[in-house]
């Protein structure tokens, strides 16, 4: 009898005892002010604050109102009201401080209410944090003075309740004078709403909830390449993501750097690359992965260009059509039986910029070996995606490179 107990004790501390899974979550709620509270959410987050014309109010909804704003939202809704006070195009906005790492979003999303073709229009702001000060600095136009402000403006031309996604990627750097001209979410200090009539000394009457930021991308499902966070050196193949080099490229995995603009506020490493040459080529960094990529849609990476002859990065990825988890390759290293499939992006700006390369921008220039179908995917014993390479060169025939890339993605 003891020792039937005693296994029961056994199963049940087993039972008590196993984890359990939890997911992560795919967005952050920045507002859907179903706490009726437009000061402050919670003692801890400080809440939105307004300014000028633009009379926020929470209106709570309720299943009985005749309010038309109602039938979409939630419990509440903010609601937003008001005109210009010197008959021109400005009204009002609201902000919020978050000091929020962002990076695990790509888009934000917000239910809007408008009230036809005139209703008005919207800015969204976002700053964030380049001179690491924790707060963000304006001039007495409230013009950010050391960090970036990005923008993006959205025209409400309907009736009812609308669902709006912005992807990070469609906003404007509206101050390139300062900052370092390139969205930093892991450091995000702001965000703000302006409103604007479309009509000169009109006024605007809408609603706004559910405000979130939201991983529209599959972020989760992302596969990094490399973001250099590890400080870890190329051509080190004691590790498994090691690089291999060539040609006359010089890399260098740098970490941040407030004194430098191509390291500042980027995280723990980039990929520094400078060269030069006088026909065109430079030399490049590849990678073997041999994965099943199929999943993916897109390359993404970060790239820092230093004006407008920066360099031309050429992005290079190869198929297994051979059935092999090795390439074959001839004397100038082009493959033998697989696939090669080549984008290019010329660097022509200055500061960090986000670089998204859909798949179906890849040419194949080895027409004459493989299939000519981009095979990503491992069925029939074949090894997906072989390797991955980026090729840098000069954007005339007698120059130079000075490019960084970082956060290098295969994304959904």
């Amino acid at each position: 009898m003891m020792s039937l107990i005693k296994k029961m004790l056994m199963l049940m501390s087993i039972v008590v005892f196993v984890p359990s899974l939890i997911l992560a979550e795919t967005f952050y709620v920045i507002d859907d002010f179903n706490d009726m509270d437009f000061a402050f959410d919670n003692a801890k987050v400080p809440g939105w604050f307004a300014f000028d014309g633009g009379n926020p109010t929470i209106k709570p909804v309720s299943k009985t109102t005749t309010n038309k704003f109602s039938t979409a939202a939630g419990k509440s809704y903010l609601h937003i009201q008001g005109k210009t006070s010197n008959n021109d195009w400005y009204i009002g906005g609201i902000g919020r401080d978050l000091k929020k790492d962002i990076s695990d979003y790509s888009a934000i999303q917000v239910l809007v209410y408008g009230n036809g073709k005139n209703a008005g229009k919207f800015t969204v702001q976002i700053y964030d944090d380049d001179d690491k000060s924790g707060k963000l600095e304006q001039d007495d136009k409230y013009v950010a003075l050391n960090d970036d402000q990005f923008e993006y403006e959205q025209e409400i031309t309907w009736e009812g309740w609308r669902l709006i996604t912005i992807p990070l990627v469609e906003f404007k750097d509206k101050n390139p004078k300062v900052g370092t001209n390139g969205l930093n979410p892991d450091k995000l200090l702001r965000i703000q709403v302006i409103f604007l009539p479309t009509i000169k000394g009109g006024g605007i009457n809408l609603g706004l909830d559910n405000i979130k930021f939201i991983d529209e991308e599959n972020k989760s499902k992302q596969l990094v390449v490399d973001d250099f966070e590890d400080g870890s050196l190329l051509n080190n193949f004691e590790k498994k993501e090691s690089w291999w080099t060539f040609g006359a490229l010089n890399l260098k995995v740098d970490s941040d750097d407030s004194d430098d603009p191509m390291t500042s506020n980027t995280g723990k490493g980039i990929l520094k690359i400078t060269g030069k040459t006088n026909e065109w080529y430079i030399g490049g960094f590849g990678k073997y992965l041999a994965i099943d990529a199929s999943v993916y849609k897109k390359v993404q990476m970060m790239i820092f260009g230093t004006g407008k002859d920066s360099g031309l990065v050429q992005v290079e990825m190869y198929d297994d059509d051979k059935g092999s988890p090795q390439m074959d390759q001839d004397k100038n290293f082009n493959p033998i039986y697989d696939d090669k499939w080549v984008a290019k992006v010329p660097v022509t700006w200055t500061g960090w910029k986000l670089v998204n390369i859909p798949f179906y921008k890849f040419q194949d220039l080895n027409k004459t070996v493989g299939d000519n179908v981009f095979n990503l995917d491992q069925k029939d014993g074949h090894s997906g995606l072989l390797h991955f390479q980026v090729i840098v060169n000069a954007t005339k025939k007698d120059g130079i490179a000075n490019i960084a890339l970082d956060n290098i993605k295969l994304v959904p």
